[in-house]
């Protein structure tokens, strides 16, 4: 019995050593082993390509800007697009007559009586108070001289004469009641200059001086209204005239 399975199990070692050997020599080598590899098939239909975006930095990039071509010219006059600055001003002088179409906000009237317009009443035949634009004659009551001028007699002066003096420095003076003045005076080769002179303030000098007698008038001072105080004031002498002490005529 002994001898019996010895050689049973011999040959059920060389069985199993048989068995392994033919598998281990049926698996494929390293070398026999197929990798499966990605295949790329022809398409007739084309694929979008997916491109990759760099992500934002904060590095500063030159940017191009276009450069201006024309260069713009201001032009000197307001367009209609546009609002500019408005000013209205009555000046002095101007009459503005009355109408219905109110004026513009911000405007200015400055109050002032019209014209005068020859030939003007005579004061001395009015008693006052006056309305309106009047002429004073050189012998008017109120008419102070100083010292005393001379009057002389002349058909184009008012009321047929006027006032002059060869003093230096010598005035006349007139109070009266209104809001303008002007003055009429006699121009010659023989006078001088003088100050038109209104509650101490000097408005105007004039030159008396023409080249023939003449009696030309100044233009008009508005002073505003209220009383007011009138001074012609003699003063210096024209290099043309005649004589070498000053001159003034007052009509």
């Amino acid at each position: 019995m002994r001898r019996l399975v010895l050689p049973v199990l011999a040959a059920l070692c060389l069985t199993a050593w048989a068995t392994a050997f033919f598998l281990i020599r049926a698996q494929p080598s390293a070398n026999d082993i197929q990798i499966p590899t990605l295949m790329v098939l022809p398409s007739l239909t084309p694929t979008e390509t997916v491109t990759p975006t760099l992500p934002p930095t904060l590095t500063a990039t030159a940017t191009a800007t276009i450069a201006p071509t024309d260069t713009p010219v201001p032009t000197l006059l307001p367009t209609l697009s546009e609002r500019v600055l408005e000013i209205a001003v009555v000046l002095p002088g101007v009459y503005v007559p009355p109408t219905l179409t109110p004026f513009p906000p911000g405007t200015i009237l400055l109050p002032a009586p019209p014209n005068p317009i020859e030939p003007l009443p005579d004061g001395t035949d009015t008693a006052p108070p006056f309305f309106g634009w009047y002429s004073f004659s050189p012998d008017y009551p109120t008419i102070r001289y100083s010292p005393p001028w001379t009057p002389r007699l002349s058909q184009f002066a008012s009321r047929g004469q006027y006032h002059r003096t060869e003093g230096a420095y010598d005035t006349a003076t007139f109070m009266f009641e209104g809001e303008g003045l002007r003055v009429r005076y006699v121009a010659a080769q023989n006078m001088g200059r003088f100050e038109i002179v209104v509650d101490g303030a000097v408005l105007d000098t004039i030159d008396a001086y023409a080249d023939e007698l003449r009696f030309p008038v100044t233009d008009v001072y508005y002073i505003g209204s209220g009383t007011h105080r009138l001074e012609l004031g003699v003063g210096q002498k024209n290099n043309a005239s005649r004589r070498l002490r000053d001159r003034a005529g007052h009509d």
